[in-house]
């Protein structure tokens, strides 16, 4: 498993490592991996008695590594109809794919967890982005990099 060196990263280990009894109430929902942070968050929920739900992509479907211990997994025709609001936690080429696809639809509310190191290049390049006058919106003030999801 891949857990990263970023201070998001470490959060979310201790997190996976806790044994809070308010881990029972959680319901997640996240794209159904069992690799990365999410994977140790939905580890931490199923450890703990909580509802974990994966959406997941046809075309992931047999290329992902599928959590096993999912509630639930729902199939969708694209990513597109996946989600209402996005949240990446650090991760790898296939986390940045999925958000620079968010930012793409034009998704309000994009959230980025909860580490402003990890994700300041990232929203460094949309401020450049912006100033260079190509996008048809604002992608910096697209993202938000907060410490806990907010809806």
């Amino acid at each position: 498993m891949r857990d990263g060196n970023s201070e998001a990263g470490l959060r979310v280990l201790r997190f996976g490592q806790g044994s809070d009894p308010r881990y029972a109430e959680l319901t997640v929902v996240y794209d159904g991996g069992r690799e990365g942070l999410m994977g140790v968050v939905a580890d931490a929920a199923i450890t703990a008695g909580g509802t974990v739900i994966g959406v997941m992509p046809s075309f992931l479907r047999d290329r992902e590594h599928r959590h096993e211990g999912l509630a639930e997994l729902v199939v969708t025709a694209d990513m597109h109809t996946r989600c209402d609001a996005f949240v990446a936690l650090p991760g790898g080429i296939g986390t940045l794919e999925e958000t620079a696809e968010a930012l793409s639809w034009s998704t309000p509310g994009l959230q980025v967890l909860p580490d402003s190191r990890y994700w300041s290049p990232l929203v460094a390049l949309l401020e450049h982005m912006d100033g260079s006058g190509f996008p048809h919106r604002s992608l910096g003030k697209t993202v938000d990099v907060v410490d806990t999801p907010e809806p």
